[in-house]
C-alpha cells in the first residue's frame, strides 16, 4: 500500500469522526443546558433544585440545600422557566437542566 493511500485513508477517518462528533452534539446539545448547575451525578435523584419562591432562580446541583434561600425575583431566562428539569446528565456525569 502506498503512503498517499494510507493518509487518504486516515484523513477520511479523522472527517467521519467529526462529522459524528458535530451531528451528536447537534442532536444532544439540545436536550440539556449546564448554565445554573453543578455538582457531579450518577443518577436524577443527586441533583436536586430547591426554589423558594418559585420564579425561577437557583441552581439544579447536588447540594441544592446551598441555595435554597435567595432573592426572590423571576428570571424568565431561567432553565426552569423553560421547560427544563433538574437532574444529572449521565452522559457527562453533571447535574443540570434536561428537557
Amino acid at each position: 500500500m502506498n503512503f498517499k493511500k494510507v493518509l487518504l485513508s486516515i484523513l477520511i477517518s479523522i472527517i467521519a469522526i467529526l462529522a459524528i462528533w458535530i451531528i451528536y452534539k447537534l442532536v444532544i446539545v439540545k436536550d440539556y443546558i449546564l448554565s445554573d448547575s453543578e455538582g457531579f451525578c450518577t443518577m436524577d435523584s443527586q441533583c436536586g433544585h430547591i426554589d423558594p419562591c418559585g420564579g425561577g432562580h437557583g441552581k439544579c446541583e447536588n447540594n441544592p440545600d446551598k441555595f435554597a434561600v435567595g432573592i426572590c425575583d423571576i428570571d424568565l431566562e431561567h432553565p426552569s422557566m423553560k421547560g427544563y428539569e433538574c437532574g444529572c446528565i449521565e452522559l457527562i456525569g453533571r447535574c443540570g437542566w434536561k428537557k
